[in-house]
Order: structure tokens, then C-alpha cells, then sequence
């Protein structure tokens, strides 16, 4: 990224952007693999358990490690990656209720082949806002020199 992509506060509309669907997507793709992966060598299904480890996972050592290499990631509302997807999830988890008042239980930890919801709407969620805690502790860290 250039300086002259950045405006006076070293906020980046387009990085901002790129990263609220970014961040979502990469994850899913991601973690959905490294779970798959999980399953595949310890022979069972394990979405719920392993998926909330790898997507997690996922989320926070991409924002750690983008915080790590630049700064810009933090200044750019890094920290914020978050909200979008937990309005997302907020809205899908209130229709779900609405449609299925007996199922809202099964939202966050749905019965073993029944996980679309899972899988396209809290582990990214989840992912985006361990993201945002990577860039927080990165953030936090001396700079390696």
C-alpha cells in the first residue's frame, strides 16, 4: 500500500472495504478447509468443535499477522472488521427465530449435517472478531527490529 493511498489519519476506505468482506470470505475458505482437514485425519464429524478452533484460529493469526506487517491494518478500522458480520449474524440468528422458534437452539451448534447456518454465518462472524483481537494484541506488541 502507498502513502498516497491513505488519507491524513492513515485511514484507507478501500482497505476498510476489502477487509469487512475480505475477512469473512478468507475465513470461510480457510477454516472450512483446515476443519474438513481435522475431520479427515481424526475420522469423525467434528464442524461445531472444530470448526469454532479453525475458523477461529484463522481469524485471529490473519489479523495478527496483517498487524505485523503493516500498521496501516490497524489505522485503516481493522479493529472494526467485526461489525458488519455480527449484524449479519444478529439479523440471520432473528429470522431464524421468527421462521423456527424450536430450532433457535440448534443455531450455534446445529446437529451433525445441518450446519449451512454454521458455516456461512457464525464461524466467519466469529472468525471476523478474533481477527479484530489478532490486530488488538499485534497492535500491542513492540516492534520487532
Amino acid at each position: 500500500m502507498t502513502d498516497d493511498e491513505l488519507g491524513p489519519t492513515g485511514f484507507s476506505g478501500g482497505l476498510f472495504v476489502g477487509r469487512l468482506f475480505g475477512v469473512p470470505v478468507a475465513s470461510l475458505l480457510i477454516g472450512w478447509f483446515a476443519s474438513s482437514l481435522i475431520e479427515e485425519v481424526l475420522g469423525g464429524h467434528f464442524i461445531n468443535l472444530a470448526g469454532y478452533f479453525c475458523f477461529g484460529a484463522t481469524g485471529f493469526l490473519m489479523g495478527y499477522r496483517a498487524e505485523r506487517a503493516t500498521t496501516d491494518f490497524r489505522k485503516s478500522g481493522g479493529l472494526w472488521v467485526w461489525i458488519l458480520p455480527v449484524a449479519v449474524l444478529i439479523w440471520a440468528f432473528l429470522e431464524e427465530v421468527r421462521l423456527f422458534p424450536d430450532a433457535s437452539s440448534e443455531f450455534f451448534l446445529p446437529p451433525a449435517h445441518q450446519e449451512t447456518v454454521l458455516l456461512l454465518f457464525v464461524l466467519p462472524t466469529f472468525a471476523s472478531c478474533l481477527y479484530s483481537v489478532g490486530i488488538l494484541v499485534a497492535s500491542r506488541r513492540p516492534a520487532i527490529h
